[in-house]
């Protein structure tokens, strides 16, 4: 009896159940104005309000942004959605960086760039796609559990 408890048990566990999740972009589609810091076209709106609909029942507890115009832009209306503060990061410390996030353990929404998103989700043992200067939309879920990392893919 204990057998067949203990089995009942297993089976009904999920195979992979998340210790938390970390979702990783490219903030949305910026301007071409020619500047350092543009700020997003009107689909790159869009965009990031498809991202705050998409995440706001999520149980976000950090949200993480370079300090750029754009990626503060990409988060903003999720930022305003759930009621939580905007972090801002150093894109070239992105190995301190990965470790503090495991570290914390919690879920978060972390916005970059395309030569530094897939980098950072590298580090953190997921897998990325490289992305170029027409890459915007992809949005990637981090199931964090334990040692193991699975990768999930959306577009926004």
């Amino acid at each position: 009896m204990k057998i067949l408890l203990a089995l009942l048990l297993l089976v009904s566990q999920p195979l992979w159940a998340a210790e938390y999740d970390l979702y990783l972009l490219r903030h949305a589609q910026k301007q071409d104005d020619g500047s350092k810091n543009p700020l997003l076209t009107d689909n790159g709106r869009q965009q990031a309000q498809r991202l705050a609909r998409l995440l706001q029942h999520a149980d976000i507890h950090r949200i993480y942004s370079t300090d750029y115009r754009r990626t503060r832009e990409t988060v903003s209306a999720l930022s305003q959605r759930i009621d939580v503060k905007v972090v801002h990061y150093d894109p070239s410390r992105l190995d301190e960086f990965a470790v503090n996030l495991k570290q914390r353990g919690e879920t978060a929404v972390i916005v970059g760039h395309s030569n530094t998103t897939p980098q950072l989700i590298e580090i953190l043992g997921g897998q990325a796609d490289a992305m170029d200067e027409s890459d915007y939309g992809d949005l990637y879920q981090l199931q964090m559990h334990q040692n193991n990392v699975r990768t999930v893919r959306f577009s926004l």
